[in-house]
Parts: C-alpha cells; structure tokens; sequence
C-alpha cells in the first residue's frame, strides 16, 4: 500500500488522498502486542498509518471490539481523523467520533462522511462500548447529508462505511439498524457521489442509482489490503466524471523505506512471539475435535477451569487446522490457536 500510495503521489496534475475504512486493531499479535503488552510507547498501527499518510479513516467493528482503552488511545495518536458519525454518546445522541471532514483539492472541498456497522451490540459486550450506542446508518445519513451540504457546500460527497453491500445477509433487506447498509444508504439519501465499502470481504465494483435518480459509485475492495478500491474524480467544465477499480497490490514490491522504518518493532515482537510459555509432552491438534477426545481442547477446558472456579466448561476449535507440536510451546502457538482474543464468562 505505502508503494501504491508513493506512486500515486508522484503523478503530476493529481491530488491523492489514502482513506482506511476499519478493522485493524485485532485479529494478529503485532496489535495485540501494542493493544495489552506495551501500552505506554505509540501504538504501532499509528505509527504505521501516520507514516503512510492517511487523510481519514472510518472504525470498524474490531475496532470496538478491543475496548476503550485501545481505541481511545489510538485516535489520539493519529494525525488524521477517526470518523463514525453513527456511535453516538448515550442520552446526549453526539457523535463518540468525528462524524465527517473536509479534504482540500485546491479550491475544491470534499466532504468524507463515515460510519460503522450497527450491529455491533449483537456481537460484544456493553463493557467494550460504554456510554455508547450505535445508531440507523440510513437515519444518520439523513442527518448529516443535509448540515454538511448547507455549512460546507462540497464539491464532492465521499460516504466512508465499514459496512457491507449485502443487505440481506442474516437477515431482512429492509431491516431497521442493517448491518450491511451499504448500498441502502446512498439508495435512499441522495447527495453521495463515491461510497467505499467494507466489512464483508466481498472485492466489486457497482453503481446504485438515488432516489432523485443520482447514480452513486460503490466501491468494496475487500479485506487485508489485497486490493486498493481506487476512485478517480476529474472535475471539468460541465461537472464531475467518476471510474474506480480495485487495484490488486500483488502488483506493487514492499517498500524498504518502510520496513527499514519499522525494523525495531518487527524485532521486538518477534521477540515477544519467540517467548516459551510451557513445554508440550505431546503433539496438540486441532482437527482431533471434530472426531473424539482433544488434548488441545483439554488444555482449554483446563485452563478456563482454573481461571473461573466453574464446575462445567465449553470452548470451541477456532482453528481445525492449528498444530501444536511436542515441546516447547511458544505464544506464536497461541496466535495459531487463537487468533482473536475471547472473554471468559
């Protein structure tokens, strides 16, 4: 991405602008490090996107889900800002974050409205989200549409959702607090131009057409940066001429500038990774739980015995592919167990 993002920058008569749309601060142990090991250095995955240049980001789902202590934290250190203009404060209905910005592409103003999926209550404690609720992405666009159009008068509307483009994935197409509302949005709330979508891993490129009859590009390129959704805008004479694409990044070498850049905090948590935890007197697999009696399932129930004092324990394989070999068992084992945190009840 920082290739792309250098090559992009370097073309002449062209403004480029980096846009994150949510979901980095879980799921591997370079953020797990930064999320609960070390918490008083900057965080890396804002030293990371600053170093990239982002001019705005959305939170995601996984976001939220490490808790306010990480996310608070975090919007603090970027040098960009974090939007949702749908997690509002409960009672008083503000935004927790910034709802929207302004980008400047010389005298032309670009207005970036993002959101987050709603149905993040359906799927993590309250203790992860206090004081804070999640609202209809359709309402808070019928909202935010018209105060951004009368206080800033854009030039172009860019809605940034971490949301996807199925609105009938789990449940109805219509249902109140959707959680795929993507495409809903710009269909009933006209005065979008581009959306970038996310959340669903889903990588296309579609148009959905207003109710004022606007047609509205959606872009979704995917997930871990396997893609770029690139929109391109050219403003002439008789209005704006939009085309996008997701570039695949398979295309584009890693930057050395970079990895030279983060090469201190590659070998710190190679470091933290290479720790052994215990020593295994035999070979863990996770497959032997679809099939009958599993060590590795042991393992968990015993450990979650322990911890809790209960009398009855259930756990679930995360990874039917997880191997833990006889010996030393280190914490990257654990990343291969489990690679997202879970809460004990």
């Amino acid at each position: 991405i920082y290739t792309y993002a250098l090559q992009q920058r370097e073309k002449k008569d062209t403004l480029f602008f980096l846009l994150d749309n949510g979901d980095f601060l879980q799921g591997q142990p370079t953020v797990y490090y930064y999320n609960f090991i070390d918490t008083l250095n900057e965080h890396l995955s804002a030293r990371v996107m600053n170093f990239l240049g982002y001019d705005a980001g959305t939170v995601g789902n996984h976001d939220v889900e490490a808790g306010p202590a990480v996310y608070n934290r975090i919007r603090e250190e970027f040098t960009f800002p974090w939007l949702a203009a749908n997690a509002v404060h409960t009672g008083t209905g503000n935004p927790n974050f910034e709802p929207y910005t302004i980008l400047k592409a010389g005298r032309k103003k670009i207005a970036v409205l993002g959101m987050i999926t709603p149905g993040i209550p359906n799927w993590l404690p309250k203790n992860l989200w206090p004081d804070m609720e999640f609202r209809d992405m359709v309402e808070t666009a019928e909202k935010w549409i018209p105060l951004i159009m009368e206080k800033d008068k854009p030039d172009l509307v860019v809605g940034l959702f971490h949301s996807g483009t199925d609105a009938s994935y789990g449940g109805n197409t219509q249902a109140y607090l959707n959680e795929n509302a993507e495409m809903l949005v710009p269909q009933q709330v006209p005065g979008f131009d581009v959306i970038f979508a996310g959340h669903d891993h889903r990588v296309s490129v579609q148009w959905v057409t207003s109710s004022l009859g606007d047609s509205v590009m959606i872009i979704d390129p995917g997930s871990h940066a396997r893609f770029a959704g690139e929109d391109t805008i050219s403003f002439g004479p008789e209005g704006k001429t939009i085309s996008g694409k997701n570039v695949p990044m398979r295309e584009y070498s890693a930057s050395e500038d970079f990895t030279q850049e983060f090469a201190p905090e590659y070998k710190t948590i190679s470091g933290y990774l290479s720790d052994t935890i215990t020593w295994l007197a035999e070979e863990m697999a996770g497959l032997d739980a679809i099939f009958g009696p599993s060590t590795m399932m042991s393992l968990i129930h015993q450990v979650q015995l322990e911890l809790s004092g209960a009398q009855l324990s259930f756990t679930a394989p995360l990874s039917l592919s997880a191997l833990l070999e006889e010996g030393p068992l280190l914490v990257s084992d654990m990343f291969n167990l489990y690679r997202f945190e879970n809460m004990l009840y």
